[in-house]
């Protein structure tokens, strides 16, 4: 993990940003590359034929996507609530 956040320190530094206003924090970065991970997967497992199909779609694939829809959508509001809720202190 130490790696993850020496890279993110470069490419901050590297651009004369500030480390503070571009911290990733590792739980969602983990989530993010879970995320990525199920869009890749999903894709393979959608090449396949034969299984099972939801809505005339293999559905692993389906199910695959469904959870990366929801992941995605939690992980954006979970940023999005994080970030309004440090505006709220600053104020």
């Amino acid at each position: 993990m130490s790696l993850i956040v020496a890279c993110i320190a470069v490419i901050t530094a590297s651009r004369g940003l500030s480390t503070s206003a571009t911290w990733v924090e590792p739980a969602r970065l983990s989530i993010a590359l879970v995320i990525a991970a199920l869009i890749i997967g999903s894709s393979i497992v959608m090449t396949v034929g034969g299984g099972p199909t939801l809505f005339g779609l293999p559905a692993f694939g389906f199910l695959g996507f469904c959870g990366a829809v929801l992941g995605g959508v939690w992980l954006v509001r979970s940023i999005w609530r994080s970030a309004h809720h440090r505006d709220d202190e600053i104020e």
